[in-house]
């Protein structure tokens, strides 16, 4: 077996031992900065911080970290940021080695104090500092590790809205070192990214929030598949929706995000009242869910209908009309039809209200007959073309006569399930 070779940097203050990898980081072995071990240096300053949380002031739920910690922080991110215009992917691998030394100490807050608020100040201010050390050196180091740290805290508080906002700036901070190194792509490696598009691999430090949103999306799939489409599987929305399809990314991340919201709410549903303040949270989620069906089909049909339309931009009832002369559900769109689809929404009989809950009502929960109706054909509508309409006049009718809504509330869960069955629907066109 052959004896990997170790390359040495070396500066007045930083050494560095490591192994170069092709097309792929470097390990780093050894860091020696000032003449002792970076990880000495990081565990010294980190305790006294740790350990002067609550000494001075004991109800405090902030953390103000160690000055000495301020100064290794500073002097040790100037040596990478010199070192980042020889070798950038060394100093991005040393950076990520200083914050994993670092924020991995976020528990021990939690441990000695019971406070996740504290580990939380603990993350943060460690942000702060490398930003007040970006501004006074005009530099840049590599961010994705605390931002992903917070983002595991915020979910371990409830603060799913915090924990993907942090998640967008780890993903966004790996791009930017990575994709100069190895083109576009390496990002994905990342545990950021694994968490917002729920990627199965257990070496992701949020595998288990992984499997748990991905199992409530597979009980979805299987209704689904009893329902509607026996073929369909979560294996279908990875390939073709969520790691599939570049041009929709930022549309999974809202679809894993509005999972995760959705899965805490059905936690609590029994306790909530139909009120407004909860029909206004309903509305959040159920408009998330009509948007990714929207961009699905905007996705799919965009050229179809910049080929026929003009003057108007494509709205989520042009994606429904398409998609279903597509499947066969409704005749095959004459010339004339195609150039503005939406419009023949109105040939369904009978015309499906604009009253949120009989609509609703009417369309799943006590399902009434509709027609597709032109001169020359009757046709009945699909269960699949339910789903999508139902996508469609929440879509667009949702924001309205708010007082009316109760039933956003009250069938939250069916509402949901028949959303997810449009989506599905709608990635499986892809």
């Amino acid at each position: 077996m052959a004896v990997p070779i170790v390359t040495w940097y070396r500066s007045a203050t930083l050494q560095i031992g490591y192994q170069a990898r092709l097309n792929d980081f470097p390990v780093v072995s050894a860091i020696i900065f000032k003449g002792r071990n970076l990880s000495d240096q990081v565990i010294e300053t980190i305790e006294s911080t740790l350990t002067g949380v609550r000494q001075y002031h004991p109800f405090s739920e902030m953390v103000l970290l160690d000055s000495a910690y301020e100064k290794l922080l500073f002097e040790y991110f100037d040596e990478i940021h010199d070192l980042s215009q020889t070798n950038l992917g060394l100093s991005i691998v040393c950076t990520d080695t200083f914050f994993n030394l670092t924020c991995s100490r976020y528990w021990e807050l939690i441990a000695r104090n019971g406070s996740k608020n504290l580990a939380l100040s603990f993350l943060e201010e460690i942000c702060k500092l490398v930003d007040k050390w970006e501004m006074k050196r005009k530099g840049r180091v590599h961010k994705g590790t605390p931002y992903f740290f917070l983002t595991f805290v915020y979910r371990e508080m409830g603060d799913i809205d915090s924990a993907f906002a942090a998640a967008f700036k780890a993903i966004r901070e790996d791009q930017k070192s990575s994709d100069p190194l190895f083109g576009k792509g390496k990002y994905k490696e990342a545990p950021a990214y694994k968490y917002v598009t729920i990627i199965d691999d257990k070496s992701n430090f949020l595998y288990e929030t992984v499997i748990q949103l991905r199992s409530l999306i597979n009980t979805y799939v299987q209704e689904f598949n009893t329902k509607i489409n026996p073929n369909f599987s979560i294996n279908d929305l990875d390939s073709k929706f969520l790691r599939g399809n570049k041009d929709l990314e930022n549309v999974a991340y809202i679809f894993v995000y509005t999972v995760e919201v959705i899965k805490k709410y059905l936690e609590q549903l029994h306790t909530l009242p139909a009120n407004d303040f909860y029909k206004i949270k309903n509305l959040q989620t159920i408009f998330n869910l009509c948007l990714v069906v929207d961009k699905i089909l905007e996705h799919k049909f965009k050229r179809t209908f910049k080929r026929n339309v003009r003057g108007r931009d494509m709205c989520i009832s042009d994606g429904v009309v398409l998609l279903s002369a597509k499947k066969g559900w409704i005749p095959t769109l004459t010339a004339d039809e195609t150039r503005n689809p939406r419009a023949l929404i109105g040939k369904i009989s009978p015309t499906i209200s604009d009253d949120v809950g009989k609509c609703v009502k009417d369309l799943i929960l006590n399902p009434i007959p509709f027609n597709y109706v032109t001169l020359a054909a009757t046709t009945p509508v699909t269960t699949e073309f339910r789903q999508m309409l139902l996508a469609h006049k929440l879509r667009n009718e949702g924001a309205h006569s708010l007082e009316k809504q109760a039933i956003l509330v009250s069938k939250y869960k069916e509402i949901v399930e028949h959303l997810m069955f449009a989506i599905f629907i709608a990635v499986d066109a892809l």
